[in-house]
Parts: structure tokens; sequence; C-alpha cells
């Protein structure tokens, strides 16, 4: 099973990350005003007035790429832990590998990987109302 995974991981890897980037490009794909918000409106006039499609264009290329390169990844430390890994001595690397294979099997790693980063400002913002702070 092991050197069945591993001479064709590859094809199983892009055809997966293909299916999560273009998933991502159709339910996350915005109106480039929309998510940009209210505040940038006009800027944004000559943009949508030359070509609507050009701000969904630009948000869809990247809900392709942000999906598919996530989902790639993902793939690759699958790869790592199967091909490396010794199953009677696992270590922490080996159970770091394992998350965010499954997460980015799983099509979640760039969200999982955006909410580590969002993370410290979310509990400073929570901290900072309790202790009533602007």
């Amino acid at each position: 099973m092991k050197d069945f995974f591993l001479k064709y991981w590859l094809w199983f890897a892009l055809f997966m990350s293909i299916y999560w980037g273009i998933r991502g490009l159709i339910l996350y794909t915005t109106d480039l005003v929309e998510r940009l918000g209210t505040k940038r409106k006009k800027e944004l006039y000559l943009l949508r007035k030359k070509g609507i499609s050009w701000g969904i264009l630009f948000v869809g290329v990247y809900e392709f790429i942000f999906n598919f390169v996530g989902s790639f990844a993902g793939w690759c430390c699958l790869y790592i832990f199967i091909k490396h890994a010794s199953f009677t001595n696992l270590k922490l690397a080996d159970f770091v590998l394992i998350i965010l294979s499954i997460m980015g099997l799983s099509g979640l790693l760039p969200n999982f990987i955006k909410g580590i980063v969002i993370f410290p400002k979310a509990i400073a913002t929570y901290f900072a109302k309790k202790l009533e702070i602007e």
C-alpha cells in the first residue's frame, strides 16, 4: 500500500488540489467592492465601469490559488510523513505533519493557517475589550 501511494501520490495530489481550488473559486468568489467594503467604492468605480468581471476575476484567481496551494501542501506533508516517518517511534514533528496533511487533504489548511495567524490579534482584542482599553 505504501509503495502504491508513493508511486501515484502526485496524481492524487493534483486531482484533489484542483478540486479544492475550483470549490474555493466557486464558493468564495465575491464582487471586489463587496469584499473591500463600501468605504472604497468611489476608488474602484473606474475598475467597475470598464469591466465588472475584472474584480471578480482577480478574487476568483486568488481563491483558486489559495485553496489549490493549501491542498497541495497537505498532500506534500502526507508524502513526507509516509516516506520518512518511522511508525514505531513517532515524534512531535510526525504529529504536526499528520495534522497538516489532514487539514490539507480536507481543504481546510489555508483557513487553519489563517486562523493561527490571526489568533494573537483576536486574543489581544478580547482582552482589550475586557480591560476597556481602546
